[in-house]
């Protein structure tokens, strides 16, 4: 059973998409967790992956990543249903080293899913400037045909936490690959079923921090020189690169996550003052 359609909360949608604007240079990868209803996919909160490898055009992980990843979704409650990566500078329509991964994943189950975030669109913002989305979200699937079929979706987030978001319309994108194609996956992007949408948001943002300092321990211990002065240098690049990760990442992400929570208190607030008011009205009838 291949998948039709796929629902991506909006909460789980902001993660990725900040996960993909943390570095222009290379690709970041993560993970999904939601459930599946037959054909539907429903993914409710995204999982980053701290990289081994971080290029320009791919993107590797630990294996024991992905077995621990499995037991956190899976004390949620929840399984892996897909995947993400992005795309800087380039479309989002599938490579065929995309295509290869995920037709791996589909060995496990058929409706696994990939989504590509395509972001800084055009060099140094030229498009952005003309009016192009700044991000642009693809579902995609594996099929063993030559056929073109992958699609991509904008999805352009505005700066204040948004209001539920309308489903996201798919435009066709023809991609061909030289063993299987990409099939295009409809996508859209609503409010979360479940009350704790928020919480895991926040926990995806959370887990963001860690991978992207996991990746410059990591880093920071592979150069790990016995010169003296060499060393040094290499724990001067390291500062240098958390300091760039707090001051780029960490602080906008504790803004945003203000910002939310005042959002969110507003609602409440006017939910207590239309209850109040339908009591007040209920007891004057009376």
């Amino acid at each position: 059973m291949s998948l039709a359609h796929c629902t991506l909360a909006k909460e789980c949608a902001f993660c990725v998409v900040a996960h993909a604007l943390s570095t222009e240079k290379q690709e970041v990868m993560g993970l999904l967790f939601g459930r599946w209803d037959g054909p539907q996919a429903f993914i409710e909160e995204a999982h980053p992956l701290a990289r081994t490898d971080r290029r320009a055009d791919r993107v590797e992980v630990k294996p024991e990543q992905l077995a621990k990843a499995a037991s956190i979704a899976e004390s949620r409650g929840l399984r892996i249903v897909g995947w993400y990566h992005s795309h800087p500078h380039i479309t989002a329509a599938p490579s065929h080293v995309d295509v290869r991964t995920q037709r791996a994943y589909q060995v496990l189950d058929d409706r696994f899913v990939g989504i590509i975030a395509a972001c800084f669109p055009g060099v140094d913002g030229a498009a952005a400037a003309r009016g192009a989305p700044a991000v642009t979200l693809a579902a995609f699937q594996a099929r063993s045909t030559s056929e073109p079929g992958a699609f991509a979706a904008p999805l352009a987030l505005p700066a204040s936490p948004p209001p539920a978001y309308a489903t996201v319309e798919a435009t066709s994108v023809p991609v061909t690959t030289e063993a299987h194609a990409g099939r295009d996956v409809p996508l859209s992007i609503a409010s979360a079923e479940t009350p704790g949408a928020l919480a895991a948001a926040l926990r995806g943002l959370a887990a963001l921090q860690d991978a992207l300092l996991a990746e410059e321990v990591a880093a920071r211990r592979a150069a790990a020189p016995g010169d003296e002065d060499a060393g040094a240098f290499c724990d001067a690049v390291f500062r240098k690169a958390a300091t760039l990760l707090r001051a780029d990442a960490l602080h906008p992400l504790i803004h945003v996550a203000g910002a939310w929570r005042g959002h969110e208190q507003r609602r409440r607030d006017a939910a207590l003052a239309e209850r109040d008011r339908l009591l007040a009205e209920t007891s004057a009838s009376a």
